[in-house]
């Protein structure tokens, strides 16, 4: 049986396709020279003209927002604080009453956690 050539890019096929593409280019090259047919030329790049306030104005708006970015992936990246964000707001929404009453704590807490088990042993039954 034969063995059937794989899909895959390996080096010898990368430089060969640079390669045929780089002596395609040249040949179109000598043809236009022969031909006689000028190359097309660069596009010219717009001019600034924003004045140097513009400029530092504009690096200090985009220097913000780069510290902002590194800010919440620091954030994001940063598990435990995240947790202690999250118990912190949990802990916010609980009623003062319930503060005060440790067995009321224990009860919902209790509460709480049969009703996450039988949700957690519901979808494990349901998907075999």
């Amino acid at each position: 049986m034969a063995r059937k050539k794989k899909d895959k890019l390996n080096l010898g096929s990368l430089i060969s396709a640079i390669m045929k593409n780089r002596s395609k280019h040249r040949s179109m090259a000598k043809a236009r020279a022969i031909k006689g047919i000028e190359p097309e030329p660069e596009p010219k790049k717009p001019r600034d003209i924003r004045t140097p306030e513009q400029i530092k104005e504009d690096v200090d708006v985009t220097r913000a927002r780069l510290v902002e970015t590194i800010a919440a992936l620091r954030y994001d990246l940063d598990v435990p604080a995240r947790a202690r964000d999250l118990r912190d707001r949990v802990a916010a929404r609980i009623p003062e009453e319930l503060k005060a009453q440790p067995v009321a704590i224990v009860v919902t807490a209790s509460v709480l956690v049969a009703g996450v088990g039988t949700i957690l042993i519901a979808a494990r039954n349901r998907s075999y």
